[in-house]
């Protein structure tokens, strides 16, 4: 971790330091023509199809976003500014972190807070150039919340859990557990899911939880109690 940690730091200076490579003739924001692949917009604007991704978060082209699109600051009047170059900066080794956590299966919050030295490096970074204090509330952990859609029917959203897992999610009324659904989490340990709970379930009425837990049962998420009516 003190390896990763100090590489994503200096990856962030390197950057802060390095002069601009090349010349974009576009602007900050592109639409593709109609008919225009990723190939033709980066020639068009004298850049790299890679670089085009990389900047709008996407790995192929399927993941870009529809429409307008971010294009890579190569302008060496806009990147020799200090801000310019420090946001270039800034989003190449956000980009890293949040690899890092989606690897360890957590959200960013979480990652930082399970990795001290990294999360001092960034802020003791961050007062080097002079980037204003973090002030985000402390992250609230792993947590499910549930709503209720319809008769029987609930929205159930959890976070906090490992990626890429499979999870049961469950009702439980007293010592009684019955599951409802499987499902796998998202990359970043979360999901979003509507589930039915059985009609004779909700007609017997009374208090219920619902329980989100990983296939292995070593992580568990209950709600707060439900009233089944």
């Amino acid at each position: 971790m003190r390896r990763t940690s100090f590489l994503i730091v200096i990856a962030a200076t390197t950057a802060l330091a390095s002069p601009a490579m090349a010349r974009s003739t576009c602007g900050l924001i592109e639409e593709m023509q109609p008919g225009e692949t990723l190939e033709q917009l980066a020639a068009r604007c004298g850049t790299e199809p890679e670089e085009i991704l990389r900047v709008n978060d996407a790995e192929t082209v399927a993941d870009l976003p529809e429409g307008k699109l971010k294009m890579p600051v190569f302008d060496e009047d806009e990147v020799d500014d200090f801000l310019g170059r420090a946001r270039n900066a800034m989003e190449d080794a956000g980009r890293n972190i949040r690899d890092a956590a989606n690897s360890a299966g957590k959200t960013v919050s979480d990652y930082l807070a399970e990795t001290p030295d990294l999360s001092r490096e960034i802020s003791e970074f961050g007062e080097r150039i002079g980037l204003p204090g973090d002030n985000a509330e402390p992250s609230p952990g792993p947590q499910v919340d549930v709503g209720k859609k319809g008769d029987g029917t609930y929205e159930v959203e959890a976070s906090g859990l490992p990626g890429n897992k499979e999870v049961r999610i469950a009702l439980r009324r007293g010592d009684s557990l019955t599951v409802l659904d499987t499902v796998e989490t998202d990359t970043a340990g979360k999901l979003s899911v509507e589930i039915e709970v059985p009609a004779k379930t909700v007609e017997a009425g009374g208090d219920a939880v619902i329980v989100v837990e990983t296939a292995d049962e070593r992580v568990r998420l209950v709600s707060d109690v439900l009233a089944l009516d």
